[in-house]
């Protein structure tokens, strides 16, 4: 940026020299006695049905993204795309399981998760969540009108008013990760342009800015990166023991957060202080927001009791 946001560089300042000492410190050695408390917590907590099932909490987060109905065909249906292809599914679950591979504890989970379906199920859900964003992000792009588009991907002004909610949102994902300011400035466009080819036409180039744009959306609402753990965990290994078994609701509640309770607090601040001139809309947003949310996680939950 020409002219950073005053308060971005502030925040910017601020966490850098955290996140260099978080990378520094990624040599540090957990006490062996913490590591079996740890990995031991993991082989009681995650080996049994119940956590199995548990994967399946993903989909409201789907399913609100992407639509109930869309979601559901993801998965049931012959999917585009397979996780592994991407990540390590050799791997635990979360970065922060760590420890010694070869321990006893650890092949014993390992193998429990397989049994329990565990494994099975996680990847069931990672590829649902891909291939549902894959198939809302090339309908939306075939929607657009690109001549109504800057070449970086952002709405000229002039049509700012031919644009719903839906395709707003699908252009601030895709601007949000694919972070045209740090890489290529027209990255937007190229995705918008690869969307719209026939898959087996695209090139090798427009195959790869969609897969590591889904593995990003992949990462939003899950725990699959070091990035997404606490500065003081990543800091001292030795906490991961307090963190254990939390990241993933941590990172959901974070994304509740930002869908719903972030909005309805700038829009009931602001509403009170400008005496309900103000505010009121993005109030409005964070509330149904919530009760979308809401309403598929009561709707997953009680599928489950039956």
């Amino acid at each position: 940026r020409e002219n950073p946001d005053p308060e971005f560089q502030s925040q910017l300042y601020e966490y850098l020299p955290q996140i260099y000492r978080a990378i520094m410190s990624k040599g540090a050695q957990e006490y062996q006695v913490l590591a079996w408390m740890r990995q031991f917590s993991y082989f009681s907590l995650l080996v049994e049905i119940t956590s199995t099932m548990s994967q399946l909490y993903d989909l409201p987060f789907i399913m609100y993204d992407n639509g109930f109905l869309n979601t559901l065909r993801s998965m049931i249906g012959n999917k585009e795309f397979n996780v592994g292809d991407y990540l390590d599914q050799d791997r635990m679950v979360e970065q922060n399981f760590g420890g010694d591979k070869d321990a006893v504890l650890m092949k014993l989970t390992s193998k429990g998760l397989q049994l329990t379906g565990f494994r099975k199920l996680d990847q069931i859900m990672k590829n649902t969540t891909m291939d549902a964003n894959y198939k809302r992000y090339m309908r939306l792009a075939r929607e657009l009108n690109l001549s109504y588009l800057n070449p970086d991907g952002s709405i000229k002004e002039e049509h700012k008013n031919k644009f719903n909610n839906k395709q707003r949102k699908f252009l601030a994902e895709l601007n949000q990760f694919l972070s045209p300011e740090v890489t290529n400035p027209n990255e937007p466009m190229e995705m918008l342009v690869a969307l719209r080819t026939q898959p087996e036409q695209r090139s090798q180039r427009q195959q790869d800015l969609i897969k590591s744009t889904l593995v990003a959306k992949l990462f939003q609402n899950q725990p699959l990166s070091e990035l997404r753990m606490p500065l003081a965990v990543r800091q001292d290994p030795n906490m991961r023991m307090w963190y254990t078994m939390k990241s993933f609701m941590i990172v959901q509640v974070n994304t509740a957060r930002n869908l719903a309770f972030n909005k309805i607090a700038r829009g009931l601040n602001q509403a009170v202080r400008t005496g309900g001139k103000e505010g009121v809309d993005e109030l409005r947003e964070g509330m149904l927001n919530l009760l979308i949310l809401m309403g598929y996680f009561v709707m997953l939950v009680y599928q489950l009791t039956l």
